[in-house]
């Protein structure tokens, strides 16, 4: 009894197993023409086809599963070796071109690579997409058999800082293009072999590309210039400088747009030139010495002022620090004032009022409520309210010590001082 019940068993199972080889191996194709695989059938179904055929016994119905097996991997392969062949023609053809429009050839299009996308393409089964690339290739060989000579690189002449446009020279009737970060600006080279291109002023050391395109769309190797700092032909001048002095003055000839400052051979900062010509430099601090202190000019310091590193020596302008400069004053003051007036050495930049020792405010060249330096040096401090020693708000009363100074961040420089009376 149970050797029956195995025997059923196994006749049942190989039934299943046959079922289940014969799904798996017809379901790779689309009908029982067995010519045509499904969309779907790849590697992994035929590979699990095969492993339900190999539990199969050997017989006619296994031998015939195999051969379509057998079919099935043939036509894969054929197919895959097409969309292989397919995508190399495709990548062939149009890689011969700068972009999808198709009408212009790479630079590194020759014949060469022509010849082997022809090859590719011939690979190719009759179709529309044969077609298409067929017609590619005909048109990138008419593009190369009508010019296949890029213009030379364009020549370019000096770009300043000041220049308002890019010259130079290359083949003539080409397209120039002048690229500058992103921006493009157009021109074209006259058949003298000369070009010059319009564009707005540069800051030094901006990088300047141009490439020239002939009239078959042939796109010459760049050029490159970095944009120089405008050099003018004499020396600016400056003004005579005092111990203390917080800004250097002058004047600079036309075209110059920014100068330099160095004291004692050391360059500090920049600044721009005005319309008018003339710049002033900061100069308040001019280092920091050995205990973490600013520095001030001191009598005898060089300053140079010029056009920046690449400034030739005959093109910088020297001069030395002087002692005798205006002292800082402050007029008398009597009590109740509302202003505390006064005089500071031109160009200063900043003034703070101190009554008994104790800080009220500063003042800068700009205008405030807590009064304003003006450019020739005279200035106002708010002082209708102070503060006193003991914290109270008051007016100034006889006997109060008024002084004006920089302010903390300026070491040894003038105090001016005054009683109230």
């Amino acid at each position: 009894m149970n050797k029956a019940k195995d025997l059923l068993n196994k006749k049942e199972q190989a039934e299943k197993d046959l079922a289940d080889a014969k799904n798996k191996v017809e379901d790779l194709f689309t009908d029982d023409k067995f010519d045509t695989l499904e969309g779907s059938t790849d590697q992994g179904a035929i590979d699990k086809a095969k492993d339900a055929v190999s539990k199969l016994p050997a017989g006619p119905e296994k031998e015939r599963l195999e051969d379509l097996l057998n079919k099935a991997q043939d036509l894969l392969n054929k197919k895959e070796q097409a969309e292989k062949d397919l995508a190399d023609a495709k990548n062939k053809v149009e890689d011969l071109f700068t972009d999808d429009k198709f009408d212009t050839l790479e630079g590194t299009t020759d014949q060469g690579a022509i010849d082997e996308a022809q090859e590719a393409v011939d690979k190719l089964p009759e179709g529309a997409e044969k077609d298409r690339l067929q017609d590619l290739l005909n048109k990138a060989q008419d593009l190369l058999d009508k010019d296949i000579t890029a213009p030379n690189a364009p020549k370019l002449n000096e770009v300043t800082t000041n220049s308002k446009e890019v010259t130079g020279s290359g083949e003539p009737e080409a397209n120039v293009t002048v690229t500058i970060n992103s921006n493009k600006y157009t021109g074209v080279v006259g058949p003298d072999g000369k070009f010059k291109v319009a564009i707005p002023n540069q800051p030094v050391n901006t990088v300047i590309t141009v490439t020239l395109t002939d009239t078959a769309g042939n796109v010459s190797e760049s050029s490159s210039a970095r944009v120089i700092q405008f050099m003018p032909s004499e020396p600016v001048k400056i003004d005579t400088v005092y111990k203390d002095a917080q800004t250097i003055t002058g004047t600079a000839p036309e075209g110059a747009t920014i100068v330099r400052l160095l004291v004692n051979g050391v360059a500090l900062r920049t600044a721009p030139v005005n319309e008018v010509g003339t710049f002033s430099i900061y100069s308040r601090y001019v280092g920091v010495d050995e205990n973490g202190n600013n520095i001030t000019l001191q009598p005898g310091d060089i300053v140079t002022v010029d056009y920046g590193m690449r400034t030739p020596s005959n093109l910088q302008a020297h001069t030395t620090v002087i002692k005798e400069a205006e002292k800082l004053q402050v007029n008398p003051v009597a009590p109740n004032a509302d202003y505390v007036t006064g005089k500071a050495p031109e160009g200063t930049m900043s003034l703070r009022l101190l009554v008994n020792g104790i800080a009220q405010r500063t003042v800068s060249l700009t205008q405030t409520g807590s009064g304003v330096i003006n450019t020739d040096g005279s200035y106002q401090i708010y002082s209708r309210f102070i503060v006193d020693e003991h914290g109270v708000t008051r007016r100034l009363q006889a006997g109060d010590v008024i002084e004006v100074d920089n302010g903390t961040l300026v070491v040894g420089g003038d105090i001016a001082k005054t009683i109230v009376k």
